[in-house]
C-alpha cells in the first residue's frame, strides 16, 4: 500500500513541477521582455511591490503569497522519500528554483530575483513544518528508513544528481567570472572618464535607461546632459538617442528627444537621430553601425556599463570610445544593483559577439549624415 502511495506521490509531484514550470514561464499572459531583468538586493522587489500605488491588493496577495504557497508541496512531499537525508530535499528544491529563475532570465519571461528565492524558501519551510506535524500521526506520510520506497540505491542516485548540479553551477560561476574579467580587461583602454581627453567623432550615442512617463530617470538625464555638452562643444556632429520604444505606453527615445529640445536650442532637430529599437546595448551599437551608418562615435553611459559597451563596439569593428560618467551622486544600493546586473549582462554580450547575433529589428538605413527628423515617429 505504501509503495503505491509513493509511486502516486512521485507522479503527482512530477506533474505539479511541470505545470509550475509552465505557469512561471508562460502563465499570467507573460510576454518576452525587451531586456534582461535582475534583482540581487534582498526584499527590494517586495518593498517596491508593496509601495506601488499602481498594484492592486489582489495582485499583491497573488504575487507574494503565491510564491510561498506554490512551494509548500515540495516541503511536504520531498522529505517523504528521504526520511534521514534532510539535505537532499533542500538541495533538490534549490536546484529547481535556480533552474526556473535562470530560464526566466535567459528566455526574458521574468526576472532572476533573490526575493523569489526568499519567498519560495519560506514556502518550502511551511511545507516541511506540516510534514513534521504529520509524522506524529499514523498516515501515509509517516515513514521510516526501512520503508518500501527508501533504498540506498535511490539515495545514491539523488546524491549524484545533487553533486552534478552543484558542479555544473560551480563551472557556470567560474565561466561567468572569466567572461567578466576578460571584458573588463580588454575594454579598459577604450574608456575615458574625462571629456576633455576626447577627440572629435561623428556621433554621440546616448544609451537609453528608465523613464517615468516623459520624465527621465537621473541616470538617463546624466547621459543626455553629457551628450548635449559634447554636441554644443563641437565634439560630435550629431546625437543618436537609442532606447526602448517597443510598446506604445513606454517610450525612452521620444522622452530623450523632448528633453533635448526643451533644454538646448543650439542643437538643430536635423542633428537629432532616434533609434526606437535600442532594446539593449548590443542592439543599440549594432544598429548605430548598420542602420545609422555611423563611422565613429562616443558612447555615453556610466562607469558600471562602460566595459560592456566598449567591448561590444570594438568587437563590431567600430571606431568608438566610451565616456564613463560619474556615479558619485547615486546610492550604494543603486550601484550594487547595477554592478550585479552587469555580471549577467556581460555574459549575454559575450555570446552576442561570439555568435554574431542580429538585433531584434533592423530596417531601412537612415545615415547620420542625412536629416535626423527622418528617424522621428
Amino acid at each position: 500500500m505504501k509503495k503505491r502511495f509513493y509511486h502516486f506521490l512521485i507522479i503527482a509531484l512530477s506533474v505539479y513541477s511541470a505545470l509550475l514550470f509552465y505557469w512561471m514561464l508562460f502563465g499570467f499572459n507573460r510576454v518576452v521582455l525587451p531586456t534582461y531583468h535582475f534583482n540581487f538586493i534582498p526584499f527590494a522587489t517586495m518593498r517596491r511591490f508593496l509601495a506601488s500605488s499602481r498594484v492592486s491588493n489582489s495582485s499583491r496577495v497573488l504575487n507574494l503569497l503565491g510564491n510561498i504557497i506554490v512551494f509548500i508541496p515540495f516541503g511536504l512531499c520531498l522529505p517523504v522519500f528521504f526520511p534521514n537525508k534532510k539535505l537532499y530535499p533542500v538541495l533538490l528544491t534549490f536546484l529547481f528554483i535556480f533552474l526556473m529563475e535562470s530560464l526566466q532570465l535567459v528566455l526574458r519571461r521574468g526576472a532572476f530575483d533573490i526575493d523569489d528565492f526568499i519567498l519560495n524558501a519560506v514556502g518550502y519551510g511551511a511545507g516541511y513544518f506540516l510534514y513534521c506535524i504529520l509524522q506524529r500521526f499514523e498516515n501515509p506520510f509517516k515513514i521510516s528508513e526501512d520503508s518500501d520506497f527508501y533504498s540506498k540505491k535511490t539515495a545514491s542516485i539523488i546524491k549524484k544528481l545533487c553533486i552534478i548540479g552543484l558542479i555544473a553551477g560551480a563551472v557556470f560561476l567560474l565561466f561567468m567570472v572569466f567572461i567578466n574579467i576578460f571584458i573588463n580587461v580588454t575594454a579598459k583602454k577604450y574608456i575615458t572618464f574625462e571629456p576633455q581627453t576626447l577627440s572629435k567623432k561623428q556621433t554621440a550615442l546616448v544609451l537609453g535607461a528608465k523613464t517615468y512617463g516623459s520624465r527621465l530617470s537621473p541616470i538617463l538625464k546624466d547621459r543626455v546632459d553629457a551628450g548635449i555638452v559634447l554636441c554644443e562643444n563641437g565634439m560630435v556632429n550629431t546625437l543618436l538617442l537609442s532606447g526602448d520604444h517597443g510598446r506604445t505606453e513606454y517610450d525612452e527615445v521620444n522622452s530623450m528627444k523632448e528633453y533635448v529640445l526643451r533644454n538646448c536650442t543650439e542643437i538643430e532637430p536635423q542633428k537629432l537621430f532616434l533609434d526606437h529599437a535600442g532594446f539593449d546595448t548590443y542592439d543599440s551599437i549594432y544598429r548605430a553601425r548598420d542602420i545609422f551608418c555611423v563611422d565613429s562615435l562616443i558612447i555615453i553611459t556610466q562607469k558600471f556599463h562602460a566595459p560592456r559597451a566598449a567591448f561590444i563596439a570594438h568587437n563590431l569593428g567600430m571606431d568608438a570610445v566610451v565616456l564613463a560618467l560619474s556615479e558619485d551622486a547615486y546610492s550604494n544600493a543603486s550601484k550594487y544593483s547595477w554592478y550585479s546586473r552587469e555580471i549577467f549582462a556581460n555574459v549575454k554580450a559575450f555570446f552576442d559577439v561570439v555568435l554574431k547575433n542580429k538585433p531584434q529589428y533592423l530596417g531601412d538605413k537612415i545615415p547620420v549624415t542625412s536629416d535626423g527628423t527622418l528617424s522621428w515617429d
